[in-house]
């Protein structure tokens, strides 16, 4: 008997299972499914792949190279898991669904969203992942097969956009005589496209905060001018706009990452890396989605180009097989590298 009993209900189940915060992605990487024909040839072998468990994600998705030619076109890597019935009856963990859910997911359902919500879930932590990682260090690690194997894929950030702090002209941020406002407005002046948006995380954010430059409401009593208007949202959210800048004629909106990741060996890292401030714009990068191998009975193997892909295959014949299969193919890409920069704020 099939566990799905209706793939809408078991899609609009998946899409409330995990709780990864994709703010990120909504504001800077908006989902952009690839349209038929836009893909260039590429070895299938190459492009097959599974996803690692979901706390594990040092496998990045992997594009083919074009004719050996450094512009890459999207062909990711498919995150493709298929899981037995037996394993998921046998995990008793569930993504947040209650029995209050019961008009758009049957028991049986929620019984199958314990296996693919934990792909799921490894994908979004994935793709938030290498989000940062674009933003942060400017390439997404071992992303591509080219012809003499596995190689990075390297974003047009100009290096001009790259700033270190040194620790004397520039002091870095943890000492008390640094100058984050000047140093974010140093590299707000270099930018051929001037930015909306920095980016940091909690540390850099607190050494940012608690500066003696930066005047808000609670230290700007004397009469100064602030120059940096809190937003106060009350919410859970953990990426969120915490406030504006308003500065020699910059105005800049800064958002903090707070969300963690779990490492194998069972510690957490922060998404956004510690000592960066990335500044960005919105219209300038993506989450692309490449096409997904699949097969339908009368017309063989085919690929399809959307978001998601869940399928059950049950085999009657022995061995029998019962299998839920969960497959995507997303990338984050920047394609204008000008509309990004990167600050090293410490040693």
């Amino acid at each position: 008997m099939a566990i799905i009993q209706s793939k809408v209900a078991f899609t609009k189940a998946l899409q409330n299972i995990v709780k990864v915060d994709m703010g990120i992605q909504s504001l800077l990487f908006p989902k952009q499914p690839a349209k038929a024909g836009k893909f260039i040839k590429f070895d299938v072998s190459n492009v097959e792949g599974v996803a690692p468990e979901y706390n594990d994600f040092k496998n990045s998705p992997i594009v083919v190279k074009n004719e050996g030619f450094d512009t890459v076109t999207v062909a990711p890597v498919n995150y493709s898991l298929a899981k037995h019935k037996e394993d998921i009856d046998l995990e008793t963990r569930e993504f947040g669904i209650t029995p209050e859910d019961k008009d758009w997911a049957s028991a049986r359902e929620r019984i199958a969203l314990n296996g693919v919500g934990r792909l799921k879930l490894n994908v979004q932590v994935g793709i938030k992942a290498m989000i940062y990682e674009a933003i942060t260090t400017g390439k997404i690690k071992n992303a591509y097969q080219g012809k003499e194997g596995i190689e990075d894929i390297v974003f047009n950030i100009p290096t001009s956009n790259i700033f270190v702090n040194d620790g004397t002209t520039y002091k870095y941020w943890d000492d008390v005589d640094s100058t984050p406002l000047d140093d974010i407005k140093r590299v707000y002046d270099a930018m051929t496209i001037k930015p909306e948006m920095v980016i940091m995380g909690d540390k850099e954010y607190s050494l940012f905060y608690d500066n003696k430059q930066v005047m808000d409401a609670t230290n700007s009593s004397t009469g100064t001018k602030r120059n940096f208007i809190v937003n106060e949202d009350k919410s859970k959210k953990k990426f969120k706009n915490m406030g504006t800048i308003m500065y020699k004629g910059m105005t800049i909106d800064v958002y903090v990452e707070k969300q963690t990741r779990l490492l194998p060996d069972k510690t957490r890292v922060p998404f956004m890396a510690e000592k960066k401030v990335s500044f960005a714009s919105s219209g300038s990068s993506t989450t692309e989605f490449g096409g997904i191998p699949t097969v339908e009975k009368g017309k063989g193997v085919f690929r399809v180009a959307r978001e998601e892909l869940v399928g059950e295959f049950i085999k009657k014949e022995p061995p029998v097989s019962h299998k839920i299969v969960y497959q995507t193919a997303p990338l984050p890409l920047i394609k204008n590298g000008e509309a990004f920069a990167v600050l090293t704020t410490r040693a």
